[in-house]
């Protein structure tokens, strides 16, 4: 008896384990903002890249930064080849020298755009590799297991390219950003012609290429990613022992279920109205409103995901609970950047939803109009014009990380001064350093 009842515990562990480690993970995608932030920048052209591949590379990276899509529109407007060609002739394409700032500056000028794209190409090259390795098999039927063993052609081919890019503001021929980008990509046959099975080195080039070309794309413009985040397949009560649950908790977990089912459809809207009923089976299950924080940051809504995640960690500090809501924390900070990135008014708090408009206020006596109007009219205390298109950095050097970027005619706030640099406050909030020369006192 004794034995039979540790079999049935050791069993019943067994399947409860695996039970338990199968929590259902869905995936989403995610907007990031973009690393360097250049949403002053709407309309670019991309250069010649010196060095040998520079002709391809800039045509691979025109392409993705014409494909860099947001909202069903491209985030930035592109000037193609044949329009650069047809304004500046063979001088955009046919030198064999590097373009330097200045002169890419100029030439943005005369396509009227605000910035350009260009670089050198260092690496753009393939190489091979031949040889016979050694390959064995079972011999079927054989006790103790025995080997036959033989050989076998591969071959293998390599691409590399390696190349500098740099996106150069039009106005003031300052490098916005910079990179050093190298790339690998490989093919790897195997038998008779294993030399004729590998991918061609064209295309083994542009998938080189293209790696670090989407690594660049990434920084310098929004971008979606996956994101995986577990469900809660049942409550958290619930035990490997769910056949002695009571029936409200049976009911419970099946409920918990149906809408994890809608969930791994990305059907949001009908896993949320499944999961709001499992409220009025147990209306304090954490793990329903973790299931509905889930739904709610999958559709965007971050305000009613932190609602349903900041229930779920006061009714249980769980691991999965907390990491959650940090998450939305970040997701937050993120939010306010990718607006203005996106060049839309700022929206605190987290909401994706539209921007709600001012309540309207009475009318407003003669009096009060004399008076808003002789305010309107003088200029605000401490506030500079911006004379040349700037960036603004996080501290007082140049070396100093770019925080923001301000158009020629852009007012804002001086706060503070260090040396040569001014300490501003820009209409969106943020906060950082300007160079003395870029902007001028309003009087």
């Amino acid at each position: 008896m004794r034995k039979y009842n540790a079999l049935s515990v050791i069993l019943l562990f067994f399947l409860g384990t695996i039970l338990f480690s199968c929590a259902p993970t869905i995936t989403s995608k995610v907007l990031k903002p973009a690393e360097i932030d250049l949403h002053g920048y709407t309309r670019v052209a991309v250069l010649n890249f010196d060095g040998t591949g520079g002709r391809e590379v800039r045509d691979w990276l025109e392409s993705a930064v014409s494909n860099a899509r947001l909202e069903g529109k491209s985030y930035f407007k592109v000037v193609n080849r044949s329009q650069i060609q047809k304004i500046l002739g063979e001088q955009a394409f046919g030198g064999t020298g590097a373009i330097d700032a200045g002169t890419a500056a100029k030439m943005g000028k005369i396509l009227g755009v605000e910035a350009v794209i260009t670089g050198s190409v260092n690496g753009f090259e393939t190489s091979e590799s031949t040889g016979i390795v050694q390959r064995r098999e079972p011999i079927a039927r054989t006790k103790p297991r025995r080997y036959r063993y033989f050989n076998v052609r591969v071959a293998d081919r390599k691409a590399y390219v390696s190349f500098t890019v740099n996106f150069i503001d039009s106005s003031t021929a300052e490098v916005m950003a910079g990179e050093s980008l190298d790339g690998e990509e490989t093919s790897h046959a195997e038998g008779s012609g294993a030399v004729t099975k590998l991918e061609p080195k064209a295309k083994l080039l542009k998938l080189a290429a293209n790696k670090v070309i989407n690594v660049f794309i990434r920084k310098i413009s929004p971008h979606y990613v996956d994101q995986k985040v577990d469900l809660k397949d049942r409550s958290d009560e619930s035990s490997i022992m769910s056949f002695r649950a009571p029936p409200e908790q049976k009911a419970l977990d099946k409920c918990i279920k149906r809408g994890g089912m809608f969930a791994k459809a990305s059907q949001w809207d009908k896993s949320i109205q499944e999961w709001e009923k499992c409220l009025k089976i147990k209306s304090d299950s954490a793990a329903v409103y973790y299931n509905l924080g889930v739904a709610y940051e999958s559709k965007g809504n971050l305000n009613k995901a932190i609602e349903n995640y900041q229930k779920a960690q006061e009714l249980k500090a769980d691991e999965l609970y907390i990491m959650a809501k940090s998450r939305m924390d970040v997701r937050l900070k993120e939010q306010e950047k990718l607006q203005v990135q996106l060049r839309k008014p700022v929206i605190r708090g987290g909401s994706s939803q539209s921007i709600a408009t001012p309540p309207p206020r009475a009318s407003k006596t003669p009096e009060e109009v004399k008076h808003e109007t002789r305010v309107a009219a003088a200029p605000a205390a401490n506030e500079l014009l911006v004379v040349k298109t700037a960036n603004i950095r996080e501290e007082a050097t140049t070396k100093s990380k770019i925080i923001a970027n301000v158009k020629k005619g852009a007012t804002i706030q001086k706060i503070g001064k260090s040396g040569n640099w001014f300490n501003v406050k820009l209409a969106s909030g943020k906060i950082g350093w300007i160079y003395k020369t870029l902007v001028t006192s309003i009087d």
